[in-house]
């Protein structure tokens, strides 16, 4: 089950490649903390040396944080704090997501309910996105018997199996709510996300 999920080395790897001016979504099982953070923080610095800077989010408006990210123009940004957000913020990072481009990387670190809620109210924000990274539940600082017991439950709740869940992300039919992004996660599915 934790098997194939990318390491943080890797996630880390994958988002520190892309092109200057790049989003990258990076999904947690769990609501991002500190420890994550300065882990993520530390990786980039170890594999790119760039300066990263992490922007707790939860209580900025998207206009002001517009104009935050402008003075950092070739910094590395990690965004967390998504989680937090009501609907009318998306919806203004959705009429403003414009002006948070600029050189440096952004990364958007989300729990699975973040990444639920830019699908529903800033899907554009979401397709500057484009696929998330996933960190796997080992990353999460889940153990196996909590991603099994966390399985079981979802399976139950739902009345579904895990091929099912499967099977309707991959044809594109699956909402993305929390719980099926946090099953897709666990399920070592996060690609579908």
């Amino acid at each position: 089950m934790i098997g194939s999920e990318p390491q943080l080395f890797e996630v880390v790897r994958r988002g520190g490649n892309r092109a200057p001016g790049s989003w990258i979504g990076i999904v947690s099982l769990t609501e991002p903390d500190e420890i994550l953070i300065n882990e993520i923080r530390s990786e980039a610095e170890t594999q790119f040396n760039p300066r990263l800077l992490a922007i707790d989010i939860r209580e900025t408006e998207p206009f002001a944080l517009a104009r935050e990210m402008n003075k950092l123009d070739n910094e590395w940004v990690l965004l967390h704090g998504f989680e937090h957000w009501t609907p009318a913020r998306w919806h203004a990072a959705e009429l403003n997501r414009n002006s948070w481009l600029r050189g440096g990387l952004n990364w958007f670190l989300l729990s699975p309910a973040a990444v639920s809620n830019i699908a529903r109210y800033a899907p554009n924000v979401k397709s500057l996105i484009g696929s998330y990274l996933v960190i796997g539940p080992d990353q999460s600082q889940m153990s196996a018997e909590e991603c099994e017991t966390r399985l079981t439950q979802l399976r139950e709740h739902y009345g579904m199996s895990d091929d099912q869940i499967i099977a309707a992300a991959e044809n594109h039919e699956l909402e993305m709510t929390p719980h099926m992004v946090e099953w897709l996660i666990l399920s070592d599915r996060g690609d579908l996300v």
